[in-house]
């Protein structure tokens, strides 16, 4: 088994840890911690085996194929690492989406109980960010953006207080575009994991 499939599959066992351990109530914490540790030590390459990234006795890089240090420059466990945030996401944003009422930008406590959820799994992931685009429905390009802009502005608030650093946090007023009268679109977030 080559050196990368080694540290690509420590990368998904991590991510397998952090969804179960997402999934239960009891040491949630504990489980999350564990997982973050675990994609940390196999994205920096501390996993005892010399390869992409990890380090040798001698501090040097295992097999010099790449020159990086394994702190997810190279991909592999960054991509892994997206990936797994990606599924966690979908998992939380499918059992409830966050969605804003008809020409408001207040979130409702379902809302922010829904993204303090989207907080924690992405700051239990060392790398990555999480990308934010909002809409709004009106016809009125400006009045559509401003809407936008007031909406991205309160899940940035709320990803923060959720306790995601801000500068993981990409968020994108996109006004009226892409939404083609629908409603539903116009008023529900969209969350991405992302480089």
């Amino acid at each position: 088994m080559n050196r990368r499939t080694r540290i690509s599959g420590i990368a998904l066992a991590a991510f397998a840890m952090l969804t179960v351990a997402g999934c239960g109530d009891d040491n949630k914490d504990n489980g999350a911690a564990a997982a973050s540790s675990a994609v940390s030590s196999a994205a920096s390459g501390q996993n005892g085996t010399p390869g992409d990234g990890a380090q040798n006795g001698d501090g040097k890089n295992g097999d010099g194929q790449n020159g990086q240090n394994g702190d997810g420059q190279n991909g592999k466990p960054a991509d892994a690492a997206v990936q797994g945030l990606q599924a966690k996401l979908d998992e939380v944003l499918k059992a409830s989406p966050v969605r804003f009422a008809p020409q408001s930008a207040e979130l409702t406590d379902e809302a922010k109980a829904t993204l303090k959820k989207v907080a924690e799994a992405a700051a239990a992931v060392p790398v990555g960010k999480v990308a934010v685009d909002t809409h709004a429905g009106y016809s009125d390009a400006a009045k559509a953006t401003e809407l936008s802009r007031q909406r991205a502005d309160a899940v940035t608030k709320e990803l923060t207080a959720g306790g995601l650093a801000a500068d993981r946090i990409k968020a994108e007023a996109k006004g009226s575009e892409g939404v083609d009268g629908d409603d539903a679109k116009a008023m529900t977030v969209e969350v991405k994991a992302a480089q």
